[in-house]
């Protein structure tokens, strides 16, 4: 996936610029998100099954890594 092109809005005087991505770009980031979580969802219900400690602490991660959490 390509870096999405930013952009400067703001004030210049005193320099309180934000950077700004396309709207196009915002729905094409966000729609990538959605599908790697899905397809991460997806590999979290194939392993749940797994007995290895292995299997399980990647579920962990995964699921704190949703949380906003670091593993």
């Amino acid at each position: 996936m390509s870096e999405p092109k930013r952009y400067k809005v703001g004030k210049i005087g005193t320099t309180e610029m934000i950077d700004c991505v396309s709207y196009d770009d915002y729905a094409r980031l966000k729609a990538e998100v959605e599908r790697l979580t899905k397809a991460g969802d997806a590999m979290r219900e194939s392993i749940i099954c797994g007995t290895s400690s292995d299997d399980i602490q990647a579920v962990l991660e995964w699921d704190a890594a949703k949380e906003g959490e670091q593993p």
